[in-house]
């Protein structure tokens, strides 16, 4: 991921844009879970992994615009194959993110790729938007996805069958899951991840936009698909804790964690006394993506923290409730 800010070593985390290294990993574990189904949409088989990471030192590139000579200057320095790599950038830029689409131009254009705000990563400043979902988005782009409201209530809509038509992009996550802008059947879809709903909003993909990703990427992309690396493994190499949102949450939260290899785990709240308020995990857990609900009941505002301890780390997350 690359161009960020940096100030000396790539181990001084205190310059704006140089996001860390786990921000790093959970948002590829943030793409597997969402290209996984994981919050109900459907399995696109799609998985990532991390191959490289470049830090680079560069104030005009941080603040590319799209289009820019600032941005193609960036990508000519900084691709990495992209025939067979997705290319994902992190920059200070006027907007969550961009990608390019897969049809004009070849498969080793190094102006392809996608470019995300760097706070848009998870536990990031974009607020509502820093689940790390803007990368999800802006890749379905990438493999040919359109916004499912791309042509209002007119043909072809987004080309995907089984997305409802949409008039307008979503704002927000409305609390009526019935919202239809269209008169033709359904509700729109405020949860597919190619709205432009928060990201605590977005729950999948559909059958249909798999079916299209499949075909965008045979036609344009065959080589992307045959890299080893560019599909492979459902998770990062080491323990990951999602950053819980939305904060402050009004009920029930998921907390999204994943384990390197089967191990023993524990997954605690506590209290601001440090009182353990709930054991949601304890016992021998199979290596892969997880997720538990915690809601600390009715009156219970204030401050808790979930403590995931596995393998000899400790991760903590800091969950904020107001009733």
């Amino acid at each position: 991921m690359a161009p960020e800010q940096l100030d000396g070593d790539a181990g001084d985390y205190r310059v704006e844009g140089n996001v860390t290294d786990a921000q790093i990993q959970t948002q590829i574990a943030e793409m597997n879970l969402d290209f996984g189904g994981a919050d109900g949409g459907y399995d696109t088989g799609y998985r990532f992994v991390l191959t490289s990471v470049d830090r680079t030192l560069n104030a005009s590139w941080f603040t590319m615009a799209m289009g820019s000579n600032d941005e193609k200057r960036a990508k000519e320095t900084l691709a990495v194959d992209p025939m067979h790599h997705l290319n994902l950038y992190t920059a200070k830029i006027a907007a969550l993110g961009w990608s390019s689409f897969p049809w004009g131009v070849t498969e080793d254009n190094v102006y392809q790729g996608v470019v995300v705000h760097y706070g848009s990563l998870p536990g990031g400043n974009q607020t509502n938007y820093n689940l790390g979902r803007t990368a999800t988005h802006e890749t379905g782009h990438y493999f040919g996805l359109f916004h499912t409201f791309f042509t209002g209530c007119n043909e072809p809509n987004d080309y995907v069958s089984d997305t409802p038509e949409q008039a307008i992009a979503t704002s927000g996550c409305p609390d009526d899951i019935m919202v239809d802008s269209c008169p033709s059947p359904g509700p729109d879809p405020i949860h597919n991840y190619l709205d432009y709903s928060y990201d605590s909003c977005y729950q999948g993909f559909t059958a249909g936009q798999d079916e299209r990703m499949d075909m965008m990427l045979i036609t344009y992309r065959p080589n992307f698909l045959s890299a080893p690396l560019a599909v492979g493994p459902t998770r990062p190499d080491g323990l990951w804790f999602r950053p819980v949102m939305p904060s402050p949450a009004s009920g029930r939260v998921t907390l999204a964690f994943g384990l390197p290899r089967e191990e023993s785990a524990t997954l605690r709240i506590h209290d601001l006394a440090g009182r353990t308020v709930a054991m949601l995990a304890d016992g021998v857990l199979p290596a892969g993506d997880h997720r538990l609900s915690f809601d600390p009941g009715r009156d219970a505002s204030g401050v808790y923290f979930a403590v995931l301890t596995a393998g000899g780390e400790r991760i903590t997350r800091r969950l904020i409730f107001a009733r």
